[in-house]
Parts: C-alpha cells; sequence; structure tokens
C-alpha cells in the first residue's frame, strides 16, 4: 500500500499563500500618463437616461405569453421527434427478414 503525504502540498500552499502575501503589501508601479493633450481637454459624453435608450414599454403579459406558446411548441416538437427515435429504427419487414435464417433478394 503506497502512503500519500501531505507535506509536498502543505509546503506548495504555504509558498502560494506566502507569494500572495508578499504581491499585496507592495506599491503598485507608477505608471507614466501618456495621454493626449487634446484628449485631456475633451468633453465627456452627455448622460442620457435609461428609458429613453430602451425606448417605450411593450406589454410584458402579451411578450410573456408569446414566449410560453413558442417554448411550449417547441416542446411539443422535441418530445415528438424523441418518440420517433425510441423505436428501433427498422421497419416490421425488415425485422422478419434479418431474423431469418434465409437470405431474399
Amino acid at each position: 500500500m503506497i502512503r500519500f503525504s501531505a507535506l509536498p502540498i502543505r509546503i506548495l500552499l504555504l509558498g502560494c499563500l506566502s507569494t500572495g502575501l508578499l504581491a499585496a503589501c507592495t506599491d503598485p508601479p507608477e505608471l507614466p500618463v501618456t495621454s493626449r493633450p487634446d484628449l485631456a481637454r475633451a468633453e465627456f459624453p452627455t448622460l442620457v437616461p435609461i428609458e429613453q435608450i430602451l425606448g417605450a414599454p411593450t406589454d410584458a403579459a402579451e411578450t410573456d405569453q408569446d414566449r410560453i406558446d413558442r417554448l411550449d411548441a417547441r416542446v411539443a416538437g422535441l418530445q415528438a421527434r424523441a418518440n420517433r427515435l425510441q423505436g428501433s429504427g427498422i421497419d416490421p419487414a425488415l425485422r422478419d427478414r434479418l431474423d431469418g435464417d434465409t437470405i431474399s433478394d
């Protein structure tokens, strides 16, 4: 029986934890500002209310019912397809021919 030692895993976890703690204690490097002067003077875009972006509300009840009807039709179609696939795929005449001892042309 091979005995598994947890010591390598503990050392690995301790190394990862100490590396993470050391990285968390350092200051981020100062990045140079490379923006162009014309971008610094540019105006911010105008803020628009969300209602204006989304447009007029639609009739939610009708939309939900349409979705329900569409999903019900899809479920019925998939159920019919599953029922067709449940069969063996071999019609009775071919099954009789395959089960027989002789091969006919």
